[in-house]
């Protein structure tokens, strides 16, 4: 994974062709996002190591989200957004038909153990099946999914919002 500047590579991370699943190494990433002024950045790690890898803009590694119970794991995490202002950051876990959502600000950065209350929430559907893709419209409060040459959406009830203990409330529209 390479962090560009306008005319150079100012920053790599991980390392080429050398897999591994500890803090400076993936297996096969398959996103990468930042925050709003680049402060962090977040990659899945989705193919062999079935996490989202979370770095400051120096490259140092914060923390890691995965699921703690082997039968909840993430099933190659394809797609991320992180919503700044809920602290959350939501996964889109491709073969488990989901999206998984961490709680961002539970950080704990001196450790970097797993925090059971990370997951916020899961959101399953039977349409959803197989999730390629997530996007986030922050104006509608709407989720966009790719799924299967599919693009469906999720409507999130309002009323959640302003409690993310709750589940979120959704339907998926046709």
């Amino acid at each position: 994974v390479f962090k560009y500047s306008k005319d150079e590579r100012v920053l790599t991370f991980g390392e080429s062709f050398v897999a591994g699943s500890d803090e400076s190494h993936f297996c096969k990433p398959t996103d990468v996002v930042t925050s709003n002024d680049g402060s962090y950045i977040y990659v899945a790690d989705g193919y062999c190591n079935a996490r989202i890898v979370k770095f400051n803009a120096k490259g140092n590694f914060l923390k890691e989200y995965s699921m703690p119970d082997r039968e909840q794991q993430l099933i190659i995490p394809h797609s991320i957004i992180i919503i700044e202002a809920l602290d959350l950051v939501y996964v889109a876990d491709r073969e488990n038909g989901r999206i998984v959502c961490f709680d961002d600000g539970n950080d704990d950065d001196e450790t970097n153990e797993y925090d059971q209350d990370q997951v916020k929430t899961i959101i399953e559907h039977p349409l959803m099946r197989t999730v390629y893709a997530i996007h986030y419209d922050n104006n509608k409060r709407m989720f966009y999914l790719i799924i299967i040459n599919t693009i469906k959406y999720i409507c999130l009830n309002k009323s959640c919002m302003s409690n993310l203990k709750i589940y979120f409330n959704y339907s998926v529209i046709q």
